[in-house]
């Protein structure tokens, strides 16, 4: 089942909601390439199995296979959680939890995609801050980040990464430099 929750909304919550993943994504990306650009121009859809919107409270619960796309970008969750309190407020708290919640998206420049999942994804808004909890890997063309826990403060671009695994370690894979052909290798 699709459940298209923006149209039950005014059209200034709709345009707030537009902004959510992309600035999510952004502040996942384990280095300086971004998040495509041009995502945040396009529609954003949202389906579960299952929805609750509490208007009084604006706070949307989601359930069941939970698909968030827009553009290049697929999140996918088994439920969600977006805080949208007040009346044509802006979102202020998002979040995804899964075996794990997956999110993907293209990279400005052709810079490839980058891919990320953790049990529990907690995007703060007001806070400025995505933090991620439980099995957490994010994967760009630049290199690997995995551990328990990855925060990612976006105003001061500081990504701080812990772990609580068997060696109680945080760890960065980096690939080597593509090799360059030989004179002559054609």
């Amino acid at each position: 089942m699709t459940c298209d929750c923006s149209r039950h909304l005014p059209d200034s919550r709709r345009r707030h909601g537009r902004l959510l993943a992309p600035a999510l994504l952004l502040a996942l990306c384990v280095a300086p390439a971004a998040a495509l650009e041009s995502d945040r121009d396009q529609p954003m859809e949202i389906a579960a199995n299952s929805s609750d919107i509490n208007l009084e409270s604006g706070v949307h619960l989601l359930a069941g296979n939970v698909e968030i796309r827009q553009g290049s970008l697929l999140i996918q969750a088994a439920t969600g959680q977006v805080h949208q309190p007040g009346q044509g407020a802006e979102v202020t708290r998002v979040v995804l939890e899964g075996e794990p919640a997956r999110l993907e998206q293209a990279l400005d420049n052709a810079a490839g995609q980058m891919r990320a999942s953790a049990r529990r994804i907690d995007y703060d808004r007001a806070g400025d801050t995505v933090v991620m909890t439980g099995g957490v890997r994010i994967e760009e063309p630049r290199g690997t980040l995995t551990g328990e826990r990855v925060t990612y403060n976006i105003a001061q671009g500081r990504i701080q990464g812990q772990s609580s695994g068997e060696d109680g370690r945080v760890r960065f894979v980096i690939p080597p430099r593509p090799a360059q052909a030989a004179p002559g290798d054609d």
